[in-house]
């Protein structure tokens, strides 16, 4: 696959997925969904495995044991299948070591998702092993990681609506803030969550990018944005904690925060399939509208100049006027 060998019609053969069939497995129960298990033992050892990749009571063979179920219906019990699928050792092989006399695991430890989301030959992720090896690995890693990741990013948001309401709604350090020496920590205790909440993004992206190299990270392009985002988290975290939260930079700050925390939601709730399509239609329909959206806010650029010299929406100059009228 790195050297740009085509390998799909070795994915659709039988030679990386094995339909097994032991007097030892069950072949029929009243479970009817499809359920996928690591398989950590040796492969001369399937036969006698059953148990130890299904542990649990309910994959219990069922038909064996008619007169423990009696109450079984008939018309509920299936005829099952298996299959192994020997993609995660994909590239792998043992080597004898000349001098212990045993054999060795060499490369182990081969990067197979990158390999495949590299890959241009599309046609694999067509093939059953390949979809049913990325949906193994996104139930067994896949969605923890990224649901840890959104609740992590779920708690940021709450804390900026709160943090929102309770110092620029309810204005509640607006008077502390006025006079001329203040410690803005002791004033605003509230912005020391700032850095607790970005710490996790920021110690994630930076282990990916001592991980991967900077240059591969930075040829991701969704990377950029990740590092814009944390960038714009910590200096908003400092300029809150050492200015006033009423400052236009501290404010300016927050609002691109804001800002760049809703896209980031977008992109993390993208990941459960309900979410998927509409993320990805509507990222499709901005860029491909992102001509006339260019051109309308032109407009309302120009046209808000009007608005700016009849000093419509100032607030001075609506109670000069009402002051006036009265």
């Amino acid at each position: 696959m790195e050297k740009g060998v085509e390998i799909t019609a070795l994915l659709e053969s039988k030679i990386l997925q094995m339909e097994i069939d032991f007097d030892e497995w069950p072949s029929q129960h009243t479970e009817s969904n499809k359920y996928m298990r690591k398989f950590d033992f040796s492969i001369y050892d399937v036969r006698t495995k059953y148990r130890d990749c299904f542990p649990e009571e309910k994959f219990k063979d069922t038909m064996s044991n008619l007169d423990e179920n009696a109450k079984i219906d008939s018309s509920k019990v299936y005829k099952l299948s298996y299959k192994l699928n020997f993609m995660p050792c994909f590239g792998q092989h043992f080597k004898e070591n000349i001098i212990t006399k045993k054999f060795e695991h060499v490369r182990e430890d081969i990067p197979l998702m990158a390999i495949l989301s590299d890959s241009e030959e599309l046609s694999i992720f067509r093939t059953d092993i390949i979809k049913d090896y990325i949906e193994f690995k996104w139930h067994k890693i896949g969605i923890s990681h990224h649901t840890r990741g959104f609740l992590t990013h779920f708690a940021f948001l709450i804390f900026l609506i709160w943090y929102t309401n309770y110092i620029y709604i309810d204005a509640t350090l607006q008077e502390a803030f006025d006079v001329k020496d203040y410690n803005a920590v002791k004033l605003n205790p509230a912005a020391i969550a700032f850095p607790i909440m970005w710490l996790y993004p920021v110690i994630y992206e930076s282990v990916q990018l001592f991980s991967v190299g900077v240059t591969d990270y930075f040829f991701d392009v969704d990377n950029f944005n990740n590092v814009l985002y944390n960038s714009f988290c910590i200096a908003n975290s400092v300029i809150h904690l050492m200015y006033s939260p009423y400052a236009f930079h501290a404010k300016i700050l927050l609002i691109i925060v804001i800002v760049l925390s809703t896209i980031r939601t977008l992109e993390m709730i993208r990941i459960y399939e309900s979410f998927s399509p509409i993320y990805t239609m509507l990222r499709k329909v901005i860029y491909d509208f992102k001509e006339f959206l260019l051109f309308f806010l032109l407009i309302i650029l120009f046209l808000s100049i009007g608005y700016s010299i009849l000093q419509i929406g100032d607030l001075e100059q609506q109670a000069d006027l009402a002051e006036e009228a009265t």
